[in-house]
């Protein structure tokens, strides 16, 4: 049979191989290794770690496997399959009509296998491979982010709206006896940054003086939520998360999930709303009965607000005077129609 590497093991600290071959519980280290057999000091000489055995439940041994664990010796390369946390019995990685066994081997470098905090084989699935399960590992990283100090820089200031007769007024601008103090002191033998600053200057001072600046946004007019009694901090939180997926739903209406989001929102809020109103309005009733004799102010309170009504103010009254006026000018003639009848 033919062995297939998915890795290149010399240029990659881990690497998965998938090998018809089959590897029995042998060391793929040097036991009890150490430099104390070379006849001079070496201390470049890399010393195997003494490991765990490996378990495995494939208890054939070939000779492409042999051949596996002369690679591993050779190059200080350990598998994993049989002596890492997630499997620790070396479970079946291959299963088809000749049998089970484990051809699908994780293999990692010495220093790196102590980084090595879960390996795991997983339970066959037809959809996946012909008969091979797949493998998953976790490794321990710590990242560094490099910081770059950023140079020192100021933003360009306002916006300003240019228009046709911009250019001319620009110019005259630049003339100004303001503009040509600055531009007098603007030495090019000077730092760049310090001449960037100076330059914004200039530009600004004349900028100020002969352009427009674009009107600010107007502010959005539109009611954000109701203020109804019952209406409590929940109601308007879910209310915004309604009215943002809304607007999402409104860009990409053919995506299934915002679709099924939205519409999810909206029934739990639309629930909420009427059972926090129903309790609100139940909650009033309980009291009415109890004040009706005792306190008939506070009485009365609530009957307003179960009414749900706003008080109209008083002082917003149309005047008598504008009435008596609207209703005149109703029973006068136009002054185009007089000379028809006088």
């Amino acid at each position: 049979m033919s062995n297939q590497l998915t890795a290149d093991y010399n240029n990659s600290p881990t690497c998965t191989i998938n090998q018809q071959s089959a590897v029995k519980q042998v060391n793929n280290f040097v036991s009890s290794d150490s430099t104390d057999h070379l006849p001079i000091s070496n201390d470049n000489y890399p010393v195997d770690f003494n490991l765990n055995v490996r378990n495995s439940r494939d208890t054939t041994v070939d000779t492409r496997g042999k051949e596996l664990i002369e690679l591993c010796l050779g190059n200080q390369i350990r598998l994993l399959n049989g002596r890492t946390l997630g499997d620790s019995l070396g479970k079946y990685t291959c299963y088809n009509h000749m049998g089970t066994s484990v051809v699908d081997y994780l293999l990692a470098s010495d220093s790196l296998m102590q980084n090595i905090l879960y390996f795991n084989v997983s339970t066959f699935n037809p959809t996946l491979s012909d008969c091979h399960c797949k493998l998953s590992w976790k490794i321990l990283s710590h990242h560094f982010l490099d910081i770059i100090p950023q140079p020192n820089s100021k933003v360009m200031g306002s916006k300003f709206k240019w228009q046709e007769n911009s250019p001319q007024a620009f110019q005259s601008a630049l003339q100004d006896k303001d503009s040509k103090n600055l531009i007098s002191h603007f030495d090019t033998s000077s730092d760049i940054n310090e001449l960037a600053v100076k330059l914004n200057e200039i530009l600004l001072t004349a900028s100020k003086k002969c352009l427009r600046r674009p009107s600010p946004p107007k502010k959005s007019s539109r009611k954000i939520y109701t203020n109804k009694k019952f209406f409590d901090i929940d109601l308007i939180k879910m209310r915004k998360n309604v009215v943002s997926y809304a607007e999402l739903y409104s860009k990409y209406p053919n995506d299934p999930y915002i679709h099924g989001r939205f519409y999810k929102l909206l029934r739990q809020y639309n629930k909420s709303r009427k059972y926090k109103k129903r309790k609100f309005r139940e909650d009033i009733l309980n009291q009415l009965d109890n004040l009706e004799c005792n306190n008939p102010q506070v009485y009365w309170d609530l009957v307003r607000k179960l009414k749900e009504s706003d008080s109209c103010d008083p002082s917003e009254n149309i005047a008598a005077d504008i009435w008596l006026d609207h209703f005149k000018s109703l029973n006068s003639l136009d002054n185009r129609f007089k000379k028809q009848f006088f």
